[in-house]
């Protein structure tokens, strides 16, 4: 999971800044974007590609943890809804045996694994946000930047605790966790559906 998510981020990140950067711009008054074209070419213009690419190891920091986490549950919780026994299920994984899950029984357990994932690394995913936002402001507006200061992840997670409070970290949990619900349920039970048709 740590491994595919850090391949994936080399499409993903780009994307990924400029969804933020747009989230934020009216509050922040940072950016003066007219659409997601528009973000990418005023990123190209002012910053170069590296615009694009200056939160990937913050983000994979945030995602490669969280992929990690998500099939690491959920091949623990499939292994208990199939055989109620998680270490004979992994025995047949290792001999690459296909195990048959519902559909909905997938679905049930990617949400909860989702879930578990999206709590867990949602400190990483909120200092990864405003690092991100934080690098954007700096290029088109150094007065901006001043909103947050985090030298990296390291730092980051350590300012929030010491001046927001430990719950501060987990600002927002709820609603990435509803966000990747449907995500996850939807992929990994489409995944298992097709899965024996592919072999």
């Amino acid at each position: 999971g740590m491994f595919a998510e850090t391949v994936a981020c080399l499409i993903f990140v780009p994307v990924d800044v400029i969804k933020e950067r747009l989230q934020v711009q009216t509050k922040m008054q940072a950016y003066s974007y007219k659409s997601g074209l528009d973000a990418l070419s005023q990123v190209m213009k002012f910053e170069g590609i590296r615009g694009l690419y200056k939160a990937y190891p913050a983000t994979v920091l945030s995602f490669g943890p969280f992929s990690a986490l998500y099939f690491l549950f959920y091949e623990k919780l499939k292994g208990l809804v199939v055989h109620n026994d998680p270490s004979t299920y992994l025995e047949r994984v290792k001999q690459r045996s296909h195990v048959e899950i519902g559909f909905f029984q997938s679905m049930f357990v990617s949400m909860v694994a989702g879930a578990a994932a999206s709590l867990l690394t949602n400190p990483l995913d909120l200092v990864k946000l405003r690092l991100q936002v934080q690098r954007g402001c700096s290029a088109n507006d150094p007065s901006a930047a001043k909103t947050f200061q985090y030298k990296h992840m390291l730092d980051g997670l350590v300012q929030v605790v010491s001046k927001e409070g430990l719950g501060a970290l987990w600002n927002g949990s709820v609603a990435r966790m509803c966000c990747h619900f449907p995500t996850v349920a939807i992929s990994m039970s489409v995944i298992e559906a097709t899965k024996p048709y592919m072999e």
